[in-house]
This record gives structure tokens, C-alpha cells and sequence, in this order.
């Protein structure tokens, strides 16, 4: 009896139908499809400590419960990481012919959304190119991130023209704004961070870029950070209206706009913060150029109670 027929018979050997998990992406259980070389279980082992493995003969191609497929996945890894498990039941030929059917299928149908979804895409591209004909494109500049840079001091210096924007690259694909005075973040915000390329996924380490008509038309920058200095006219105007909205100020002595934020600030009588804090929350939604609060958007979360009084008052 050959080797290969002892270690499949004593079950060593890994089947075409047998099913298969991985823990990646949330776990998914699966079936092997096709075995391509020659296998070798003996070889198969763990390499330092677990975080590698070693070995083995034979590639495998896998179809997922999800309508996905692995080609190539290396036996080592199937027999020896610690993120695959191999299941003693084999499905049968005819499940597999079934699997592989559905599996041709379902990548019809999901070609057929990508395409809708790229007409759509194409369309938009073609609706912002006619909508901002000031802006350039890759016809203009072919770098992502120049043509970012550009567009981000037209749009500002077109719609905060008395404003002056200070608009840098801090290092690789990293781009900020400063300015001071004039309008919110939350409004500058709302203008430029279209040019995001995307954003930092903490859980698992990664940058996870997305591509939208308006990045890909207009440029990105893979960081975007807003930074607004308020002149000493905005932080009195913040102090006046404090100690006129706020009784639980009252009893406290006014601070001045050039020592609020560079001394230990007093804490508000009945309220679990600080004068300060209060005084930065309506700084930051203190629209300069219209001279107003403004409570669209929010940067302090639980302290924008003090906004609304602000903006009640204004109002009266």
C-alpha cells in the first residue's frame, strides 16, 4: 500500500470536501474545493512560538458558508495555525459540485452590483466635475494629495475670503489647517473633510481607506486635522456671555481672557467642571464671521448644555 494511500485511510490526509474554519474576519466555517500538490502532514508544523508555521506539500482552495473563496491556502497552515481548524466531516462530490455552482453564481451577482455600483460612482464624478468647475482634477494634477491641497485653500479662500488659512502638509499624506478666528471647525469641517481618505480603525490597527467620487475627483489626504486659534475679542465675548447665561458663575470673579486657559481654573459651584472648560466649549461654537454661537455640530459633548443657553439668549 502506498504512503499516500496508508495516511488516507488512517485519515491523515486532508479530503476535497472536508470542512474547514478560520477565525479571520469574524470566523467562517467552509469546504474544501480542490487540493493541488502533493500533501505531507509529517512536515507540518509551528514555527516560534506558534506565530508561524512550516511545512507541508499541498495548497488548498476553499469555498466559505459566506458564497467566498481561498485559493492556495498552504496545508501547514489549515493543519498547524492556531486560526484554522480542520472538521473530521467530509462533505460529499455532489455537495461540493453544489458549492462550486453557487459559488459561480454568487460571484455573477456580485459582479453585477459592483458594476451598478461603478455607474453610480461614474455618474457622481461626472455631477461634482460639473458642479465645481473651479476645482482641479487628475487632468491638472496627477498627485492625490497635491490636488487635495489645492482644492482645500480654493474652497476656503472662496468662501472665507477674509479669513487667512494657513493650509500644510505636516508629514506624509497628513494635511492641517489653521487658522484664527472666523468660522467654526465643525463649518470648516464641513467643507473639507470630504478630501478625507479615509480613517484609523483602533481595533484592529489598521488605516482603512475608503474611496468616495469626491476624494478620488478632488484628491485626499490620508489625515486631516482642523486647528482654530480664538483671539482674545472671542474669549471675552465667551466670559460675557458665560457670567450672563450661567447663575452658578456668578458668585465666582470673572477671569480675564489673557489668564483663563494658562492658570488652574475654578470649578463652577454645582456643576462637576470647570470654568475653563465651559469657556472653550463656547469659544468653539462662536462663529466669528456672523458674530454668534452656533449649536450645529459639537466638539464637548456634555458641556454644550452651556451652548444652548448661549444660543437661547442670542436669540432674545
Amino acid at each position: 500500500m502506498s504512503q499516500i494511500k496508508q495516511q488516507l485511510e488512517s485519515g491523515k490526509l486532508i479530503h476535497v470536501g472536508q470542512r474547514i474554519h478560520c477565525i479571520l474576519n469574524g470566523g467562517t466555517d467552509g469546504v474544501v474545493t480542490a487540493i493541488h500538490g502533493v500533501q505531507d502532514p509529517g512536515s507540518c508544523q509551528t514555527i516560534a512560538s506558534g506565530i508561524g508555521v512550516t511545512g507541508g506539500g499541498a495548497h488548498l482552495d476553499i469555498v466559505w458558508d459566506d458564497g467566498t473563496e481561498s485559493r492556495g491556502i498552504p496545508e501547514s497552515l489549515a493543519r498547524t495555525s492556531v486560526q484554522w481548524k480542520l472538521y473530521a466531516e467530509v462533505a460529499s462530490m455532489s455537495e461540493v459540485v453544489e458549492l462550486k455552482a453557487n459559488l459561480a453564481i454568487e460571484k455573477a451577482r456580485r459582479q453585477a452590483e459592483e458594476d451598478a455600483r461603478q455607474v453610480t460612482f461614474n455618474k457622481e464624478c461626472d455631477r461634482l466635475r460639473q458642479a465645481y468647475p473651479q476645482l482641479i482634477t487628475r487632468e491638472t494634477e496627477s498627485s492625490n494629495f497635491k490636488r487635495c491641497l489645492v482644492n482645500v485653500r480654493i474652497i476656503l479662500k472662496e468662501l472665507f475670503s477674509g479669513i487667512k488659512f494657513s493650509v500644510r502638509q505636516d508629514s506624509f499624506g497628513s494635511l492641517t489647517v489653521r487658522w484664527t478666528d472666523g468660522p467654526t471647525e465643525m463649518q470648516v469641517g464641513s467643507l473639507v473633510n470630504g478630501f478625507k481618505g479615509g480613517s484609523f480603525d483602533g481595533m484592529e490597527d489598521i488605516y482603512r481607506h475608503e474611496r468616495t467620487p469626491w476624494n478620488t475627483l478632488f484628491g485626499e489626504a490620508k489625515y486631516l486635522s482642523l486647528h482654530r486659534t480664538e483671539s482674545e475679542v472671542i474669549v471675552q465675548k465667551a466670559i460675557d456671555t458665560l457670567w450672563d447665561v450661567l447663575p452658578n458663575v456668578r458668585a465666582l470673579v470673572k477671569p480675564t481672557p489673557a489668564s483663563v486657559f494658562s492658570v488652574k481654573s475654578e470649578q463652577v459651584p454645582g456643576l462637576e467642571v470647570n470654568v475653563a472648560e465651559l469657556l472653550r466649549t463656547l469659544c468653539s461654537h462662536y462663529d466669528a464671521i456672523q458674530e454668534r454661537f452656533e449649536r450645529n455640530g459639537t466638539k464637548y459633548g456634555r458641556l454644550t448644555f452651556v451652548v444652548d443657553y448661549a444660543c437661547e439668549a442670542q436669540s432674545k
